[in-house]
């Protein structure tokens, strides 16, 4: 169940013998992707977001934090279709290009604190997409701001919440899971996955 209201989050658990340990996002995608399903992170957005929390080691006791994922399909230009998962964020463009959009997990895509309202266990996707006619000093000065969540509101930056959102490629706008690029991409559907693994802290 993801987090409610007026409820703690996690329980009280001893570390298993099968957790695996990342010390990325990208890295913890992939072995979520490998079928695993226990994590003890020591670095990446997902760790900051928790507070960075001390490494626990196999049979400590700990807290195990339910934790949601995205699931990518993308669609490449020759109509291929390939699954991708990402633990923080997702995102397509830049600051600075036309059409820059972010859909995160943790409220975070690198150094940047895009969604300060965000939760990794809220059942929900967090996107923030820029206003196309949005002047370049507003970009730049939105992009400084985002260092401490502080870009919003405003009017030219838009924040909303979805279970799906689905992307097309804006020319060349480059695709980006979790500090991957995606090079060969046309469209995107992302699904948030609910409750879909655990990190100990």
């Amino acid at each position: 169940m993801t987090i409610q209201k007026n409820q703690e989050w996690g329980s009280s658990q001893v570390v298993p013998s099968q957790v695996v340990y990342c010390s990325s996002d990208s890295a913890l995608s992939q072995s979520f992707a490998d079928g695993h399903r226990d994590f003890v992170l020591s670095n990446g957005e997902m760790f900051t977001t928790l507070g960075e929390p001390d490494i626990k080691s196999i049979g400590d006791q700990a807290i195990r934090l339910p934790i949601d994922m995205m699931k990518i399909e993308i669609f490449t230009r020759a109509n291929s279709r390939i699954q991708y998962f990402a633990a923080s964020h997702v995102s397509s463009g830049h600051w600075l290009s036309h059409d820059f959009v972010v859909i995160t997990n943790t409220g975070r895509c690198g150094s940047y604190d895009i969604a300060p309202r965000a939760h990794p266990n809220d059942g929900t996707l967090d996107m923030m997409k820029l206003n196309t006619e949005m002047k370049l000093q507003q970009r730049v000065l939105a992009r400084h701001r985002a260092r401490t969540g502080t870009h919003v509101p405003h009017p030219s930056i838009n924040v909303s919440r979805h279970s799906t959102i689905d992307l097309v490629r804006h020319k060349r706008a480059r695709l980006c899971l979790d500090g991957v690029d995606i090079k060969d991409w046309k469209s995107a559907s992302i699904t948030v996955l609910a409750d879909a693994c655990y990190i100990y802290v």
